[in-house]
């Protein structure tokens, strides 16, 4: 039994310290190159710091849609004949498709969409439904 369990844990503890000793060679490695060449050292560690800061302060759907409401109530304090036009525009048609549940947002990491979508996505089994027959329907024809 003893025996046994050794076996276990060594089949166990072997894969495992392999992975950790792989890991400190990696470590290793990019320390010695970064010793090497620390300009490049520098400019890669400032490249993945900044990529990682904008990915991770990039807005919410939720964090748009509350700017979207705050900006809103900041534009109707201001008089009609001095509000931009173009602004009040942009704040009603966002709005009006918030809505009507057809304003799509998309985020990819470093920057994030806001697009229009001509469809409801509540809505988006309804073309299957009526326009795909089930195979029953086609033995009783």
């Amino acid at each position: 039994m003893a025996a046994r369990l050794k076996r276990i844990g060594e089949a166990i503890y072997k894969p495992m310290w392999n992975t950790v000793t792989d890991y400190k060679d990696v470590f290793v490695e990019i320390g010695q190159k970064a010793i090497s060449n620390p300009v490049k050292s520098v400019l890669l560690t400032s490249l993945a710091s900044a990529l990682g800061y904008v990915s991770y302060k990039n807005p919410s759907d939720q964090h748009y849609h509350h700017n979207s409401l705050h900006n809103h109530h900041r534009l109707s304090l201001v008089h009609r004949r001095v509000r931009s036009k173009s602004s009040q525009q942009y704040i009603d048609t966002a709005q009006r498709l918030k809505s009507l549940n057809l304003l799509g947002y998309r985020s990819f990491g470093l920057f994030s969409v806001v697009y229009e979508r001509y469809n409801d996505s509540e809505c988006k089994e309804y073309g299957r439904v009526f326009f795909s027959p089930r195979w029953v329907e086609y033995l009783d024809r």
